[in-house]
């Protein structure tokens, strides 16, 4: 009976890498067919090389023999694993990549297989992968080509604990040389970096590397090792020896901790990250591009006269790492983008294979297959009925595609209501910077003075928070639908669309609408036919955890305007999607000229479109929705224990975004004067307590990735506390 290989490798497909480890193969005795899955991986990326030979997996019949070869680095056990995965069989070297696959899939069994001296240099391929798999196909018993690896069979590890201390967790691999792995992932390194060390049964290791070669020799280590885990080490040594440690060894993070799920005691502080070492030419080089990100980059809403240049420089999840080597958790999502978190395995293959096809192709008179299936994806997500998807580059510019959309419309209708000219939105509004969308935008910092270079809307004060002109509460929510229906019935056949934020408003500080009013608005812009733009670019793709906002009211816009999280935060691109009676009125011959003369030059481009496409992907293998609620939950309490500080005085929130209102006097809510910027002197003082905020005014905002897990919640909150006493407190 033949046999199927699969070889995946971060060699080249045509390299003689690889043409010798086939020839190797073929002294089996087995018929077999090989089944090239995907070469030229970047070297070291075992969570890419685990994430493609897992979705290749159900392609492939029991039995199938999985060959994977990814350079594990340098300081990996010299040694190879097999395992037995949902009935296929899996053979690579032990660099973490099983640990990944076992994230998705239930272990059968597995082993390992002790390379020789001889062989090391080798060992991952060529000398001892390919005869592995040979006596595999040939009908070895698997456990007869090495130990039983007994604690990889205890899998899934148990999880850290959490304690008031911090985060305890356990030994629960010792390798070949004597190396403790831990169940503390590596998200956690900032913690132990804060701390200064990893306690392992009764020792205190406080010498943190990034390899092995950063410590002399005999130094006990602690380090994050290749399977994504923090480890414990002695250079040129046994740590299990050493330290007396084995499986089951209690670990701890040693010092004072930054992670807290209740409040500090009284008078306690958050004790902040210490910045990394830097020295010699990393220095220089940091130096220099942060002098010239001073004289040559104009940022946006930044005053560059105050400006502190911070670089980041790579990225891993929800944490970013700057040029010194600083980690930060994304506390703002990239500027409310970054939805399954930085360097996912899956939106960095998407973006690569669709590079080796073709990057940009306009989409003006033509199209892209790539293109083309992201529009019919969003048609199939979004709410029912908008079936027709219009293309650009940005937030502001998907508004103003639907504004002249609508604009348009009207004049092309049957019967055509040209007077319909007006727009209404909502008081504190943000739709952008583009004329149009400052047109209906109602933050007076940002657009009042610009307002001479475009039109004004009607405005409706907002259900979701004060007046800042004023100071006016919030109308209520009856109050607030009357408001709109009696100036609908007093612009009687005028108004071309009403444009709003569905659940909550973001740039206004987080303004959040009560329940029913999304609702409310649909019903009666239907009924005095004014045409409804939502506009879902910060709120869309899981932020108010849902997929759209509006689908929490059940609400079907006539225009959904979409940006940031469509490519989860990966390239810039934006999509208007509207109606069959819309699309209708733009329908005619040449001659009629009712064309939609309006475009960009990257509007569809697909790269960006094949990220989507694969971040849509990833919702629903991941389940991303579902696992939400808990994430809520955990900002829901920490922002409540936040709103008790001294100095906050109004939180708000809507799934997973809050923010914090600072204040002079929470008694009163009297506001302090804008110009103590306590907002911003807050966001920066988080950074060193390990996380990158961003603020509006003086609303301190926690919009972390989706991806984020609790722990992470709490590291935000915990830094964003920090943050706050010392720009209130001082």
């Amino acid at each position: 009976m033949s046999r199927v290989i699969t070889l995946t490798t971060d060699f080249g497909s045509n390299s003689g890498y690889v043409a010798e480890m086939k020839g190797r193969l073929l002294h089996a005795r087995t018929p077999f067919t090989i089944v090239d899955i995907a070469h030229d991986l970047p070297a070291h990326d075992i969570r890419a090389a685990a994430w493609l030979v897992g979705q290749a997996c159900p392609a492939f019949p029991a039995g199938t023999l999985h060959l994977v070869v990814v350079d594990p680095g340098v300081g990996t056990p010299r040694r190879l694993v097999w395992a037995e995965i949902g009935g296929q069989q899996f053979l690579c070297p032990d660099n973490g990549l099983l640990s990944w696959l076992l994230r998705r899939q239930p272990l059968t069994a597995a082993g390992e297989i002790t390379v020789t001296a001889d062989a090391a240099a080798t060992f991952h391929g060529r000398d001892v992968l390919a005869p592995a798999a040979v006596r595999l196909l040939d009908g070895t018993p698997p456990e007869a080509l090495g130990t039983t690896i007994t604690d990889l069979a205890r899998l899934p590890w148990p999880e850290p604990q959490k304690t008031a201390a911090g985060h305890a967790g356990e030994v629960i691999h010792v390798d070949a040389f004597g190396n403790l792995v831990t169940n503390l992932p590596a998200e956690l390194w900032p913690l132990v970096a804060a701390a200064g060390g990893l306690r392992v049964g009764g020792h205190d290791l406080t010498t943190l590397v990034r390899t092995y070669g950063d410590a002399p020799s005999g130094t006990p280590v602690v380090l994050v090792g290749s399977q994504g885990f923090i480890e414990a080490a002695v250079v040129e040594g046994r740590a299990a020896a050493r330290l007396g440690a084995g499986l089951g060894t209690r670990v701890a993070i040693a010092g004072r901790y930054t992670l807290r799920m209740n409040p500090p005691a009284p008078g306690s502080r958050v004790p902040p990250v210490a910045p990394a070492a830097s020295t010699g030419a990393a220095s220089s080089c940091a130096d220099l591009l942060a002098d010239w990100d001073r004289r040559h980059v104009w940022h946006a809403f930044t005053q560059m006269q105050e400006y502190d240049p911070l670089l980041i420089e790579s990225g891993q999840g929800a944490w970013l790492v700057d040029t010194a080597g600083n980690r930060y958790l994304d506390g703002s999502a990239s500027m409310w983008c970054n939805v399954h978190g930085h360097r996912h395995p899956k939106l960095d293959a998407a973006l690569a294979a669709q590079a080796a096809k073709v990057a940009h192709t306009t989409n003006l008179g033509l199209s892209n297959p790539t293109t083309v299936e992201f529009a019919r994806r969003l048609v199939e997500v979004a709410p029912p009925g908008l079936e027709k998807v219009f293309f650009s580059g940005d937030g502001s510019s998907a508004i103003e595609a639907a504004l002249k959309m609508a604009f348009q419309y009207w004049r092309q209708a049957v019967p055509p209501e040209p007077d319909r000219t007006r727009f209404v939105a909502i008081g504190e509004a943000y739709h952008g910077d583009t004329l149009g969308a400052i047109g209906v935008g109602g933050v007076d910092r940002f657009t009042a003075l610009f307002a001479p270079l475009t039109f004004a809307a009607i405005r409706l004060p907002s259900p979701g928070g004060p007046c800042p002109a004023t100071g006016r509460p919030a109308p209520a929510l009856d109050e607030a639908l009357a408001t709109l229906d009696q100036t609908l019935a007093a612009h009687r056949g005028t108004i071309a669309a009403l444009v709003m934020e569905p659940l909550v408003q973001m740039a206004a500080g987080i303004y959040v609408h009560p329940s029913g009013y999304l609702r409310g608005v649909r019903e009666i812009t239907a009924r005095h036919n004014v045409l409804l733009i939502l506009d879902e670019v910060a709120t869309g793709f899981g932020r108010t955890g849902t997929l759209f906002a509006c689908e929490q009211e059940d609400v079907v816009p006539d225009f959904l305007c979409l940006a940031k999280g469509l490519t989860a935060g990966y390239l810039p691109m934006a999509a208007t999607l509207t109606t069959e009676r819309v699309w209708d009125a733009f329908l005619g011959p040449h001659g009629d000229r009712r064309t939609f003369f309006h475009g960009h030059t990257y509007g569809g481009n697909p790269l960006a479109a094949a990220v989507g496409l694969a971040s849509l992907d990833v919702f629903r293998e991941e389940q991303v929705l579902a696992s939400l609620p808990p994430k809520i939950a955990r900002l829901q309490e920490h922002a409540a224990r936040l709103g008790r500080l001294d100095h906050v005085g109004a939180v708000r929130q809507c799934g997973l975004v809050a923010g914090l209102e600072l204040v002079a006097d929470k008694a009163t809510g009297h506001p302090y004067a804008w110009q103590e910027k306590r907002g911003t002197r807050a966001c920066l003082a988080a950074r060193h307590h390990g996380a990158l905020l961003r603020q509006l005014g003086d609303v301190v905002v926690l919009m972390p990735p989706l991806c984020v897990t609790r722990d992470e919640i709490d590291h935000l909150a915990a830094a964003a506390e920090a943050g706050i006493r010392a720009a209130t407190e001082a």
